[in-house]
């Protein structure tokens, strides 16, 4: 890295969750609250105030992922290696950063890419889950709308393998992780303690917070027994 684009001095904030579960809320809370993200998407067609991520990182992601025959909807079973081509491309990419602001990124792929942002950043984390069954509600609607269909055992195979990989990465590097489909207000009291444990300062009363957040009752709604343990390590967790 040249001294035009130095790499940031800070250690990032990684927003790590499957898709379809309240990550979006949780990069722009963060973001209000502080957390530097970068050019991010504001506007977004599932995602009234944009999917808050940072395209260059994104498309970054999935040109790895295809490199190993993978992609965000089929994810890897191990986290790819990254060539020393792509190696640059991140650091040019989190160059732009800056060298003092708090920064993060929230991108789900990053997930399947934990190995190598370690070795590149050092960064922290923080997580969100939501329950299996309104996630894939949520991308089985987004998937028909996109044509290109995709069933719910495929949607619960890959809520299956991103939550395994959040959980597999708490056993070594531990962090908060927010269930998403709860009251506003207890979301709000769980965000603070999370942000003060990064050292962001969460507003009363956020802007990217509208509301919408609603307790869906989705324990009444019958998770596949293949999830159960998923779910309830989650669960657990986010206590």
């Amino acid at each position: 890295m040249d001294d035009q684009n130095p790499m940031p001095v800070t250690r990032p904030i990684l927003i790590l969750g499957m898709h379809r579960s309240g990550t979006s809320c949780l990069a722009g809370s963060l973001e209000e609250a502080g957390l530097f993200l970068g050019e991010v998407n504001t506007k977004a067609g599932f995602n009234a105030k944009g999917n808050r991520e940072n395209r260059t990182i994104m498309e970054l992601h999935d040109q790895v992922l295809a490199r190993v025959g993978a992609s965000w909807d089929r994810p890897p079973t191990l986290d790819p290696v990254w060539t020393s081509s792509e190696t640059n491309n991140f650091e040019q990419a989190i160059g732009t950063f800056g060298t003092k602001q708090v920064w993060g990124l929230k991108d789900p792929r990053s997930l399947f890419m934990l190995n190598n942002w370690q070795d590149l950043a050092d960064p922290r984390f923080i997580g969100t889950f939501r329950h299996p069954v309104a996630v894939a509600g949520s991308l089985i609607h987004r998937a028909k709308i996109w044509k290109k269909p995709m069933d719910e055992t495929q949607a619960f195979a890959m809520w299956q393998s991103y939550n395994q990989r959040m959980l597999q990465q708490h056993e070594t590097h531990a962090f908060d992780i927010i269930r998403f489909d709860i009251p506003a207000a207890e979301y709000l009291t769980k965000l603070k303690i999370a942000g003060d444990q990064l050292g962001l300062e969460v507003p009363e009363h956020p802007k990217f917070l509208d509301g919408d957040l609603q307790h869906q009752h989705s324990e009444e709604t019958d998770i596949p027994d293949s999830l159960i343990k998923t779910w309830e390590a989650l669960n657990d967790l986010a206590a």
